[in-house]
């Protein structure tokens, strides 16, 4: 429901009405035409029926609204949005475009003020209104791109539509509402999910469903992604999937471990579970130094790189843990980017022993305790959904590197994971 009109108690609405509207002796009266016709654009008609006195804020919920009168707001449908022009009294020169909703059937529709910083009992002149269809929201869209944004496009043509650079994306239209007197477009974008473009006074921002906003659209690899910041502090940014890649892409770090890698364990723990010490050789960790050097100031290339050198490791040492390589990445979609944000564990193997298939989530943390815990939880999640091409898979094992990549003698803290069978 919108927010803007959440209030229709009959008799708060009969104790407000004459605040609002009736005035006092000395109210301001409406500028002149000439005044009105430098500030309007030439496309809003203006209302033969607009109220010559000013309107009044009146409190409502935590902010001021607007009580606009139900004879001046133009024919319109239930969902539809309505644009409402309105200036203050006391600066007539700067106008506000803010939007709302009305409700059939009711004597008025509460216009948020909250955007323009009102106080109780402020006045103000509604210059314009008109219902603000989606075809209007895409014009205005398309001439005051966000910045960051400037790649991307709307267009209307009995549904919305939306394009990054050359590129068309799959878009499903979900509606528009207000919130705090802008107007809302509400989107499923992609492989990205849903996502809102709201306009306000300030200009049109983009946030996901979680309110993070949406600083830009990227091509890589053949694939269109969007990258977000989840917080206003938070100084490093995040990327979501919007068109996958094609098929088969390569890893933008892939060869950082040479294929002649020198791993050898020094150290395992009785019982195959727990610290297992490994060394390298000197050529090893320079590779692997500079390519986190490389990485550090994008922490979403940072943390794929190390996790890609990470799952590597792992894998040239699955024989000292007593298992051979089935398959990688053995849950993730086939048209997903071969690195290591893949979705699911990261291998799929067989113990020698037993012959018992497992999965293996390995992570590199800089606290392993930290990546332990995430690492059982998400094998816990992996070991409940339906097993890849029919192999029985009951246990996963974590393995978690522990190095500060400084040496050449690290660990590796290996724990088995099994699933619990309700009884």
């Amino acid at each position: 429901m919108n927010e803007e009109n959440m209030m229709y108690d009959d008799t708060l609405q009969t104790t407000r009405s004459k605040s609002a509207f009736s005035g006092t002796s000395n109210e301001t009266n409406r500028p002149s035409s000439d005044v009105v016709s430098q500030i309007v654009e030439p496309s809003v008609v203006l209302l033969d029926n607009l109220p010559e006195t000013p309107l009044r804020a009146t409190k409502y919920m935590r902010t001021f609204a607007l009580l606009i009168p139900k004879k001046i707001i133009p024919e319109h449908r239930r969902t539809d949005i309505i644009e409402v022009r309105i200036v203050r009294t006391a600066e007539s020169s700067k106008e506000y475009l803010l939007y709302t909703t009305h409700r059939l059937g009711k004597n008025r529709a509460y216009l948020n003020l909250f955007q323009t910083n009102p106080s109780y009992g402020e006045l103000f002149f509604v210059n314009g209104l008109r219902v603000y269809q989606p075809s209007s929201f895409v014009e205005d869209y398309n001439s005051a791109k966000p910045m960051g944004l400037e790649n991307t496009a709307l267009d209307f043509d009995e549904h919305v539509q939306m394009s990054v650079g050359d590129r068309d994306v799959r878009v499903a239209y979900g509606g528009m509402r207000t919130y705090q007197g802008q107007a809302v477009m509400q989107l499923e974008l992609g492989e990205a999910g849903p996502l809102k473009i709201a306009k306000s006074v300030e200009g049109f921002k983009m946030r996901l469903a979680d309110h993070s906003p949406v600083t830009s659209f990227n091509e890589i690899n053949g694939g269109v992604f969007l990258t977000y910041a989840r917080t206003f502090h938070d100084r490093y940014l995040h990327r979501r999937t919007v068109i996958a890649p094609s098929l088969n892409q390569t890893s933008r770090v892939s060869g950082i471990l040479p294929e002649d890698l020198i791993l050898s364990v020094v150290g395992k723990p009785a019982g195959g579970e727990g610290r297992y010490v490994v060394r390298t050789d000197q050529r090893t960790l320079e590779k692997i130094t500079r390519a986190l050097a490389e990485a550090q100031d994008d922490l979403d290339l940072y943390r794929e790189t190390k996790g890609e050198i990470a799952e590597e490791i792992i894998k040239r040492l699955l024989t000292e843990f007593g298992m051979t390589f089935v398959k990688d990445h053995p849950l993730a979609p086939p048209w997903w980017p071969s690195n290591s944000r893949r979705p699911g564990p990261d291998l799929l193997t067989r113990l020698v022993s037993t012959g018992v298939f497992a999965y293996v989530e390995s992570k590199w943390w800089n606290k392993p305790k930290p990546a332990i815990r995430d690492a059982v939880v998400q094998l816990l999640k992996y070991l409940k959904r339906r097993p890849p091409e029919g192999i029985p898979v009951k246990i996963g094992y974590a393995a978690i590197v522990d190095w500060a990549a400084n040496s050449e003698e690290f660990g590796i803290h290996f724990q088995r994971v099994k699933r619990h069978l309700r009884r």
